[in-house]
């Protein structure tokens, strides 16, 4: 069923003038989108990445459980190391005026207990990571804007962020660092970039 609903919208996006089933011959409309990937557990979040120079752009995925930090991932280490099949060490280069989309989707199956997030910056690097959760109740939330001043130095862009016994969850606070928020919840998983000089 799930599936069957994901080649669905998919199918709603690639038509722009798509209009409604039988006797409802209203277009399709933003909202419509929005909330069909609500319904899917689809989270999105663009940020702007244009660059004056050329940069190694890093992707960092830190995941913590109970305020200690389980897994780390580095997409220019993998790189380094040959262990990311597919891809060489300058698919995270980007050249001087670069001016591309840095995308992250977060998708929360709770029938699975699995959370799958994709990474994707302009047309380079796109890879999928897979979590598994137990907790009941979970959120996302944005961090901040890219901008070049974030140089040689791990960014918060986007987390996942979950926890047990509790009514609704409390929205993540962006004003505090990543080691304070995994201590205010049982399980969060945080995206950085990294703008390196090469």
């Amino acid at each position: 069923m799930r599936k069957h609903l994901i080649y669905f919208l998919i199918g709603l996006i690639s038509i722009v003038g798509y209009s409604q089933g039988l006797n409802n011959q209203q277009q399709i409309d933003s909202v419509d989108i929005k909330n069909s990937f609500s319904l899917l557990g689809i989270e999105i979040f663009k940020f702007p990445v244009n660059t004056k120079e050329e940069y190694n752009i890093n992707y960092i995925i830190e995941e913590y459980k109970n305020g200690i930090l389980k897994r780390e991932i580095n997409y220019l280490n993998l790189l380094k190391k040959k262990k990311l099949p597919g891809y060489v060490l300058n698919s995270l280069l980007v050249k001087s005026n670069f001016n591309k989309w840095f995308r992250i989707y977060f998708k929360t199956e709770d029938d699975k207990k699995n959370i799958q997030l994709l990474l994707q910056l302009g047309d380079n690097l796109k890879n999928k990571l897979d979590f598994s959760f137990d907790e009941e109740k979970y959120g996302t939330r944005a961090f901040a804007v890219l901008d070049n001043k974030i140089v040689n130095k791990k960014a918060p862009l986007a987390i996942w962020y979950a926890k047990n016994n509790v009514k609704a969850i409390e929205h993540c606070p962006g004003d505090k660092t990543v080691e304070e928020i995994s201590l205010l919840y049982d399980h969060i998983i945080v995206v950085y970039i990294e703008l390196i000089k090469p």
